[in-house]
């Protein structure tokens, strides 16, 4: 538990947008709407990051919003112009040539003090004794000064959570952090907080849990920084190995099991049964029973997998793959479902190739790793559309936290692609 109590008490004014006093205090504000709507999500923001009584005569921090207040997804510490620059954008989250090419430039306009960039600035006070900033309140967690801090937040999806970059006012990032907002953010981050404590793999590094604490009602993890490229290109494909893909299922007992009575299918049935008045509930069902028909009979390893392994959470540095992000690590799932996911996500997101035909691609690039995890060419269709009925039931559970936006047509285009029936 935290050092500091939660800090839910209102008190007055903490932050300033432009001469605009954001006064909203913690209690009675709906966190999930607030944060998973762009209109509130700064105010929400300001909120979090400030203290509950700011020190009218102590330090005032300097943000600049990115891309613009009304959608944010940056905060950019502006107290020094190395830090500004050591920022971080996860490629993850930028799919065109040109966004990439945007971001890429604004390194080194930062860098030179460029900051007209920014439509608007935000101003956090920092606070009195025993009741800090979050900034503050980080400087002491990890018995560090002077320090700043970036906010990433994404775009509004049921998962949106702000991602802190922790950084010295030479640039050097400290760790990173990530805030749970509610329950089902609270979850992922927990559960990457217990395998970072749990497990300490030989085969591939990962981050060390520096802390797991509470700030302001909220579960936040504090994570360390891996030795990556900063300029790292996560637009190519992720080269895995037999010995990674199953030193990841092996982080709980490998097992044998016919498909239709392993604890994976039940999961599936129950979570199924459980959409049965979303709008994909039709082309759920007859995917549900058209892979009953398809695994009749059939015998799986299962085991556990990252649940989200891609370029954008992985890189290999000097021969050793370094991998973060295991808010969704889990199981027991069938053994090459990472494979599979790391080479769709890259098809799909990055290549831009329709479900069907990244499916194609999982297929006929991965079809030899995948038969050096033992699983058979014959199984690989099998394997694939198991594996859409899995990201399907991922997107709709997370959609009963919020709108998942652009995402709800992939649902009916996965399920059809795995039944072979036609999209609605």
């Amino acid at each position: 538990m935290s050092r500091h109590p939660d800090n839910s008490t209102p008190g007055p004014p903490a932050a300033t947008v432009t001469g605009v006093v954001a006064s909203r205090s913690r209690e009675g504000r709906g966190t999930e709407g607030d944060l998973r709507a762009d209109e509130h999500a700064l105010m929400w923001l300001l909120d979090l990051v400030s203290p509950m009584l700011p020190d009218p005569h102590g330090r005032v921090r300097h943000y600049g919003v990115l891309p613009r207040p009304e959608a944010p997804r940056y905060l950019i510490p502006l107290d020094s112009a190395k830090a500004s620059a050591a920022f971080l954008v996860r490629p993850g989250n930028v799919r065109s040539l040109t966004q990439r090419a945007l971001r890429q430039l604004l390194r080194p306009a930062l860098r030179f003090g460029v900051v007209p960039l920014f439509r608007r600035k935000v101003d956090v006070p920092d606070g009195l004794p025993g009741t800090p900033s979050l900034i503050q309140w980080l400087e002491e967690e990890l018995g560090l000064d002077d320090l700043l801090m970036s906010v990433a937040i994404g775009p509004p999806r049921p998962n949106r959570k702000p991602i802190l970059q922790v950084m010295t006012s030479a640039g050097r990032t400290v760790c990173f952090g990530k805030i749970a907002v509610d329950e089902h953010t609270a979850r992922l981050v927990r559960n990457e907080s217990a395998f970072l404590t749990d497990h300490k793999p030989e085969g591939f590094v990962v981050p060390k849990l520096l802390a797991h604490d509470v700030w302001k009602g909220n579960e936040i993890a504090l994570l360390s920084v891996l030795p990556l490229d900063q300029h790292h290109h996560a637009a190519r494909a992720l080269e895995l190995t037999p010995a990674i893909v199953l030193e990841i299922a092996r982080l709980m007992p490998l097992c044998e099991s016919d498909v239709l009575a392993s604890p994976w299918w039940a999961a599936v049935v129950e979570r199924s049964a459980g959409h049965a008045s979303v709008r994909s509930a039709r082309h759920l069902r007859a995917c549900v029973e058209d892979l009953r028909c398809q695994l009749d009979g059939v015998r799986w390893t299962f085991g556990a997998w990252h649940g989200d392994l891609t370029p954008w959470n992985a890189e290999w540095v000097d021969g050793r793959l370094h991998i973060w992000d295991w808010e969704r690590t889990g199981g027991p799932v069938p053994l090459g479902f990472d494979v599979v996911h790391a080479e769709f996500q890259v098809a799909h997101l990055r290549a831009g190739l329709p479900v069907s035909e990244a499916s194609e691609e999982v297929i006929t690039v991965q079809g030899p790793l995948l038969e050096r995890l033992g699983i058979p060419r014959s199984e690989c269709r099998r394997l694939v559309n198991c594996y859409r009925l899995e990201l399907s039931l991922r997107l709709l559970d997370a959609a009963r936290y919020g709108p998942i936006g652009g995402l709800e047509p992939l649902v009916n285009q996965l399920l059809s692609a795995a039944t072979g029936r036609p999209a609605t």
